[in-house]
């Protein structure tokens, strides 16, 4: 609950134009759940019930979070607290893989981003989320290359996967 409250804190900085104070908060909501992450992973082999049970509340914290910041783009106020939750999602995933395919879905929610900015004619922020993807995207390509060999196969299948949403997101529905 306090994890959840540095949040509200954060989003109540933000909104006031305190950036300073609200990447404090929201840096130690990053270190708080990574502590809370590193905890269950500790208990996990002699707990793994309660283990898995605190998992999954971060992960539906942290959805809900994701959920209501869905529609914040860069050029907003709040999109820091969006970057923090993003973030801290990447560090629930379990295995490689699993971090790797949430920061596809990142990547491809940059690209999103990008083409909603070029819609509210913010070309040169849309063009600043066009190389966060890129980067992104080759951060992951190169993470997939380390991955065990029995994990390659599902993260190639995501990259796919999420290159051709990404496609699909630029071209006109008239058009499809």
């Amino acid at each position: 609950i306090e994890v959840e409250q540095k949040l509200g804190q954060a989003q109540a900085y933000l909104e006031k134009g305190e950036t300073e104070k609200a990447e404090e908060v929201l840096h130690d909501f990053q270190n708080e759940l990574q502590d809370i992450l590193a905890w269950v992973k500790e208990v996990e082999a002699g707990y793994p019930d309660e283990a898995f049970k605190l998992r999954m509340a971060v992960s539906e914290l942290l959805n809900l979070y994701d959920k209501k910041l869905a529609i914040i783009l860069p050029n907003e106020t709040l999109y820091p607290l969006k970057q923090a939750v993003s973030q801290v999602k990447v560090l629930v995933g379990e295995t490689p893989a699993e971090k790797t395919e949430e920061k596809m879905k990142q990547a491809e929610e940059l690209l999103l981003e990008a083409h909603d900015l070029v819609e509210q004619g913010d070309n040169a922020t849309a063009a600043q989320q066009v190389e966060a993807y890129t980067g992104a995207m080759a951060e992951a390509a190169s993470e997939v290359q380390q991955l065990p060999e029995d994990q390659k196969e599902k993260a190639v299948s995501v990259i796919i996967e999420t290159k051709g949403n990404d496609v699909s997101a630029f071209i006109p529905t008239n058009v499809i």
